[in-house]
């Protein structure tokens, strides 16, 4: 008869390893990449972020998103737990270490997702949803991405003009994609080789 404290050590072993793993990998991705670029104001800060930060999520998607929370904290818990390609990146300020902007996403077997991309409304307009973008997505083809998949709101077209200049293009139209806030969505895709 197996001892209970040895089946929880050895589950918990499992749930140890899995809920490091995607940190590891993004500590990989990050070796490749640049997070201090010259444009990045002296201010702010990209880093990979921590388990800690899953916390201020959904605070930061009620600012970004006008009050709209397209996930809680225990699907960004899961998503960590579960998703050996984890990419997440936050943006900080400097001093404070405060999340002030986030980008998630995967990248498995050559294809990526962004999930989120949110610059906090008091820190919008300087440019740093194109840096924090762009590292992540120079990330994601480190990764191997070969091509990146996201959903955008269909009435939202400074958003699609946005991911349009990484070389982003409308794919689909998925119906009542944002029941809560009765709209539709593009499915936009960039493809390895896209103009950027």
């Amino acid at each position: 008869m197996t001892h209970w404290s040895n089946v929880f050590r050895i589950l918990w072993s499992k749930y140890y390893e899995t809920k490091n793993q995607p940190l590891s990998l993004m500590q990989q991705n990050l070796q490749k990449i640049d997070l201090t670029p010259s444009s990045l104001k002296a201010m702010y800060h990209i880093r990979a972020a921590n388990y800690g930060d899953l916390l201020t999520f959904v605070d930061l998607q009620q600012a970004g998103y006008q009050g709209y929370v397209a996930w809680q904290t225990r699907d960004f818990v899961k998503d960590w737990a579960t998703n050996p390609g984890l990419w997440y990146l936050v943006l900080t300020e400097r001093k404070t270490d405060q999340v002030i902007g986030l980008c998630t996403g995967r990248v498995n077997h050559s294809k990526g997702h962004l999930s989120q991309l949110i610059i906090h409304p008091h820190y919008q307009q300087q440019g740093l949803g194109k840096i924090l973008f762009n590292i992540w997505l120079e990330g994601a083809q480190k990764m191997d991405a070969q091509t990146i998949t996201l959903e955008t709101r269909k009435s939202d077209p400074l958003v699609q003009q946005f991911y349009e200049q990484f070389g982003f293009q409308r794919i689909a139209l998925r119906k009542n994609y944002y029941p809560d806030l009765n709209d539709d969505a593009y499915i936009m895709q960039w493809q390895k080789g896209s103009s950027r």
